[in-house]
C-alpha cells in the first residue's frame, strides 16, 4: 500500500507542463498494473490522499481530451470508483467527474465503455459509482476547456463563477432526460 501513497504524494508542479502529465501516467499504469493493491489501499485514504486521487482524475481528463485515451479514461474511472464512499463530499467528486464524458466525447471515445471497464475493477464500490457515472451529462461544466493539441486542458473557472446557476441548469437537464 504504500506504494500506491507514495505515487499519490509525488510533486505535481503545475508549472511544468511534463510533471503532472508523467504524474497521472505513472498513477494510471499502478492502477492498471496493480487493482488489487489499489482497491485494498482505498480504505486508507485519508482526506488528502483521496484529493490527491481525485486531483489524478482531473488531470487524466485533460489527457484523454488531448490524447485520446480510451485506457486512461478508464483507469480515471476506476479511480472515480475507488473515491465512492470515500471521505470526500461527494459533490467534490462529481464536479471533477463530469470532466471525463466531456473528455470522451471531445476525443471521440466511447464514455459508457470507459465507465463500465474502470468500474468493474473495483468491485462493489464500481458497481454503485459507476450508475451515477453514466448518468453525467455531456457539457455543462464548472471548468473551461482551453489551448489545442498538445497544449489542451481542462481549467476550473474563477471563483466568481455562479456555481448554483450551474448546478440548477444541470438539475433541470437531468429532469429533461
Amino acid at each position: 500500500m504504500s506504494g500506491v501513497f507514495e505515487l499519490l504524494s509525488q510533486p505535481t508542479d503545475e508549472r511544468d507542463h511534463d510533471v503532472p502529465t508523467r504524474w497521472a501516467l505513472d498513477i494510471a499504469d499502478s492502477l492498471s498494473r496493480e487493482p488489487d493493491r489499489w482497491t485494498a489501499a482505498v480504505d486508507e485514504l485519508d482526506d488528502g490522499r483521496s484529493w490527491q486521487l481525485l486531483g489524478f482524475v482531473e488531470l487524466a481528463a485533460s489527457l484523454v481530451g488531448r490524447e485520446g485515451s480510451l485506457r486512461l479514461a478508464e483507469q480515471a474511472a476506476f479511480a472515480l470508483a475507488l473515491l465512492q464512499g470515500g471521505p470526500l463530499d461527494r459533490r467534490d467528486v462529481i464536479v471533477v467527474a463530469d470532466l471525463l464524458p466531456r473528455a470522451c466525447d471531445r476525443a471521440g471515445l466511447d464514455f459508457a465503455a470507459a465507465v463500465r471497464a474502470g468500474c468493474v475493477r473495483a468491485g462493489e464500490r464500481g458497481e454503485s459509482c459507476r450508475d451515477w457515472l453514466l448518468q453525467r451529462p455531456v457539457g455543462a461544466s464548472l471548468y473551461d476547456e482551453v489551448g489545442e493539441g498538445r497544449t489542451f486542458r481542462y481549467r476550473r473557472v474563477p471563483a466568481g463563477f455562479d456555481a448554483d446557476d450551474l448546478l440548477d441548469r444541470l438539475e433541470r437537464h437531468r429532469k429533461d432526460r
